[in-house]
C-alpha cells in the first residue's frame, strides 16, 4: 500500500525528497507484491495502463476506486485504487490457434491411418 505525498512541495517539506513518479511507483509495487496478492494506492492521481508498465504491472487488475475525503474540513478528494496481481500465464492458446492445431493433428492421423 502506498500513500505518497499529494504534490512536489509535500514531497520536499515533509521527506527533503522529489515528489514520487506514480508509474515507477505502481510498476515496483507490483513487482514485489505476490500473485493473488494487491496493490493499494491513495493519491490525487488514479494509475492507467501504459507503455511504461512492466510485466509485473500488466499482470495487475482494477479492481475497485473509492473516493477518500475528509469531512472535517477543506481538501482535495483523493482516490484509494485497487489492484490484484493475478498469477504469470505460461501458455495460451486462441481458438484459431487450438482449431489449427487440431487441423493438423487430424491430416497427420488421416495420412499416416
Amino acid at each position: 500500500m502506498g500513500d505518497p505525498p499529494y504534490s512536489e512541495g509535500e514531497a520536499k517539506e515533509l521527506y527533503g525528497l522529489p515528489a514520487t513518479n506514480i508509474p515507477s511507483f505502481m510498476n515496483e509495487a507490483a513487482r514485489v507484491c505476490e500473485s493473488n496478492g494487491l496493490v493499494i494506492l491513495l493519491s490525487r492521481l488514479i494509475p492507467f495502463f501504459g507503455p511504461f508498465e512492466n510485466s509485473h504491472k500488466k499482470r495487475c487488475k482494477l479492481q475497485a476506486i473509492v473516493g477518500v475525503f475528509t469531512i472535517a474540513g477543506y481538501t482535495n478528494l483523493r482516490a484509494l485504487t485497487v489492484f490484484k496481481k493475478y498469477p504469470k500465464v505460461t501458455k495460451c492458446l486462441s481458438f484459431s490457434q487450438s482449431h489449427l492445431h487440431e487441423q493438423l493433428t487430424l491430416e497427420k492421423w488421416k495420412t499416416q491411418g
